[in-house]
């Protein structure tokens, strides 16, 4: 009986810290949501309740593909500005612009807007630093200028008139479903090729990317 109890004894002792951890972890959980209910700094912002207190809704939206769908809907309830992740906010108000860009003093990016870049390429402007940022703007702005856009105008209505007017031949008049990733891809590179490179790929007219990207590998090798 002594050893038996002896036996008891220590095994309860060994599994203290396993207990301990099994009760600590929903407990840690049951204060995050609470927390992000009741102190958060966003916690005034309306939004669906269990998107408020955690990630689970916004990431299996977005694991099932119809996160747009659920953010419209939640624009429709909760009006114009939507809490709809602890730590995230929706905008659909133009106002939103100014208070987000132009705030002083700047509002920093969250971190994961800063993803490790690959080897051997550039830093591109919507990842970049401020100092970046400023640099690259100011080489790319003439192009975005008044008079620029104008002169770009045609071509982005000609390549979106071919683009509507594939869309309703390719999918008989909404009848058939379509690939809108290769629709994108191919007025993307017509535009681009007419624009930067003064070359028709005819992306929409065939409804085939490779002409685009095949004219291209070639020259950005040498």
């Amino acid at each position: 009986m002594l050893l038996n109890r002896v036996d008891f004894d220590v095994l309860t002792l060994g599994q203290v810290g396993v207990l301990v951890l099994l009760a600590g972890i929903p407990l840690v959980g049951l204060y995050k949501i609470l927390h992000n209910l009741f102190l958060h700094p966003l916690r005034s912002y309306p939004g669906p309740l269990l998107a408020r207190a955690t990630l689970f809704p916004s990431a299996y939206h977005a694991i099932k593909g119809d996160f747009y769908l659920w953010l419209s809907s939640a624009h429709h309830e909760y009006g114009p500005t939507v809490r709809l992740a602890p730590n995230g906010l929706s905008f659909t108000d133009p106002a939103g612009w100014n208070d987000i860009y132009n705030a002083k003093p700047q509002l920093p990016k969250a971190q994961f807007s800063f993803p490790p870049r690959q080897e051997g390429t550039g830093e591109g402007i919507l990842m970049a630093t401020d100092e970046m940022h400023a640099r690259l703007r100011r080489l790319i702005g003439p192009g975005f200028s008044g008079r620029a856009i104008e002169e770009m105008e045609p071509v982005l209505q000609q390549k979106t008139s071919l683009l509507v007017e594939g869309l309703r031949d390719a999918g008989n008049q909404g009848e058939v479903p379509l690939n809108m990733q290769d629709w994108a891809q191919f007025v993307v590179t017509d535009i681009i090729g007419v624009l930067a490179m003064g070359v028709e790929f005819e992306c929409l007219e065939k409804r085939d990317i490779i002409s685009g990207p095949a004219y291209l590998i070639p020259p950005s090798k040498r």
